[in-house]
Order: structure tokens, then sequence, then C-alpha cells
């Protein structure tokens, strides 16, 4: 079988049909990965998915981490669409 990875980030584009990325999302988590990072340019916003959780969505100003899976990663929301 496919070794799945502990974390994945999903990037929206504009023509991406939000029912759609919910079920790839949710399909990711049955799979056994631990966090997808769903990732808006559009609001500029990231909302983090964990299994057996409710979505968590971070702003611009807020800080993201992935405790347990990236140590001692933080990274400021906006930097991610800076430039």
């Amino acid at each position: 079988g496919y070794n799945w990875p502990d974390f994945a980030v999903e990037i929206r584009s504009p023509s991406d049909n939000p029912k759609d990325i919910r079920a790839k999302i949710d399909e990711y988590l049955h799979l056994g990965v631990q966090a997808v990072w769903d990732v808006d340019p559009a609001t500029r916003r990231v909302i983090v998915h964990r299994p057996g959780c409710e979505p968590h969505t971070f702003s611009v100003d807020d800080i993201l981490t992935a405790p347990g899976l990236l140590p001692n990663f933080a990274l400021r929301v906006g930097e991610i669409f800076a430039g």
C-alpha cells in the first residue's frame, strides 16, 4: 500500500470547488494524514484540519504552528501571502 505523509498542504485556486476540496481533505484524514493545511489565497487564511477535531482558521496576523509534526516551526500567516 501507499505510505501517506503525516502532513499535507492544499492550496486553493479560484477554479476549485469548495465541496471537492473538502472531500479531498476528508480523504487525506481518513487515510491517516495527521494535519492538512487548506491555504486559501482569496481570503488570505489557512484552515487547519486534523482527524477528530473541528477545523481551525488562521488569519493573516495569526501564527501558524504544527506541534508534533514540525517542531519549532512558527510562521505568521500573512508571510505566506507576502510578495
